[in-house]
C-alpha cells in the first residue's frame, strides 16, 4: 500500500503484489509497431488491462487477461497510435499498477 495526501485528504492506492517483475519494452518505441509486456508473477490473479492518453482517455481496452504463476507475456499495437505518452494500467481484484510508455515514430 502507499499512501500520500491531496488537497489535504489521504488518499491509499493498493499495489498488486503478486507481480514480481513488469517489463514493457521497447519504451521508447523508436519506429515500433508493437510494444512487449513481460510480467512475472507469484501467483495466478485476473487482470484487466488498459492503454490510457494523458488525458485520461481509454485508448485500448485490452480485456480481462489471466495471469498465471511464473512469466506472462502479451504484445500490443501501438501502430495507430500518434506519438505520445501513455499509461498502461493493470487493474485486479488485488490492486492496481500502472507502467508509462512513450510512443514516439
Amino acid at each position: 500500500s502507499r499512501r500520500f495526501t491531496t488537497n489535504n485528504v489521504a488518499v491509499a492506492t493498493q499495489e498488486i503484489e503478486e507481480i514480481s517483475a513488469w517489463i514493457v519494452f521497447p519504451n521508447p518505441t523508436a519506429g515500433s509497431n508493437e510494444v512487449n509486456i513481460h510480467i512475472t508473477a507469484n501467483n495466478a490473479f485476473d487482470a484487466n488491462i488498459n492503454l490510457i492518453d494523458v488525458n485520461g482517455r481509454l485508448v485500448n481496452a485490452l480485456g480481462q487477461h489471466t495471469i498465471t504463476n511464473g512469466n506472462n507475456s502479451l504484445a500490443i499495437s501501438v501502430a495507430n497510435l500518434p506519438q505520445g505518452v501513455y499509461n498502461l494500467i493493470l487493474t485486479s481484484e488485488e490492486g492496481i499498477t500502472n507502467k508509462r510508455i512513450v510512443v514516439s515514430k
